[in-house]
């Protein structure tokens, strides 16, 4: 009897070791921001405005995150430059599965926020993958970088919805069906939305200009988390 609860408690161990998963901080050097992102302090990563993404290369075949919203968002994650699926997002501190089902290869991966500020802000604390999976930065970036300031036209309102009478819902925005993002594609260039629905091109320019001037641009870097400015 001894023999046997040993040879289980054996069993359950190695078993337990072999589908412990790997963890990165959201801030890890391998995991590059496009969008006005803050850092906290624990290496959370914090943002808003509709359109910010992230990019990286992903071994291992799966890509879960520890992630909170103050609502709930919608992101695309693309996997080697394909629509992977769409992910709902609310909650405090809960885990949330964006890949799986994929080889473990490695993959270009890119998850783009799909609804705009209004729906919630979204802080990712981990990155949480297979035990033999791996994080690697993406080295295939674009030289060129778009920015537009706009509306709802910017930001993708209701654009999946069945007809113009449908009422609008975070469902049916999708800022990568929209015009920018659309002219960004076409000329190759990364790009950062600064975009509101019911905002004028006008009222959206002088309502960041004077956001960013108050908080002397904490929290809105244009730039990748790991560029150099």
């Amino acid at each position: 009897m001894l023999v046997l609860v040993s040879l289980c408690l054996l069993f359950e161990d190695v078993n337990a070791q072999t589908t412990k998963n790997r963890y990165y901080k959201a801030n890890d050097e391998n995991v590059s921001y496009v969008g006005r992102t803050e850092i906290q302090s624990d290496g959370s990563v914090s943002f808003d405005w509709t359109g910010t993404y992230l990019r990286t290369r992903l071994s291992g075949g799966e890509l879960s995150m520890k992630i909170s919203d103050t609502g709930i968002n919608y992101y695309n994650v693309f996997v080697d430059s394909l629509l992977h699926k769409t992910v709902k997002v609310s909650g405090k501190d809960t885990l949330i599965n964006f890949i799986s089902g994929m080889d473990k290869g490695i993959h270009h991966v890119l998850i783009q926020k799909r609804t705009e500020g209004e729906w919630g802000k979204t802080t990712i604390h981990q990155f949480v993958l297979h035990n033999e999976g791996e994080l690697m930065k993406e080295t295939e970036c674009p030289s060129r970088h778009i920015e537009f300031i706009g509306n709802s036209l910017t930001c993708g309102y209701g654009v999946e919805g069945k007809d113009r009478s449908e009422p609008y819902k975070a469902e049916t925005e999708n800022c990568n069906l929209s015009y920018a993002t659309i002219i960004a594609r076409y000329f190759n260039a990364d790009y950062t939305l600064i975009a509101h629905s019911g905002r004028g091109v006008t009222e959206m320019f002088l309502y960041y200009a004077s956001v960013r001037l108050l908080l002397n641009g904490r929290s809105f870097n244009t730039w990748s988390v790991c560029a150099k400015t």
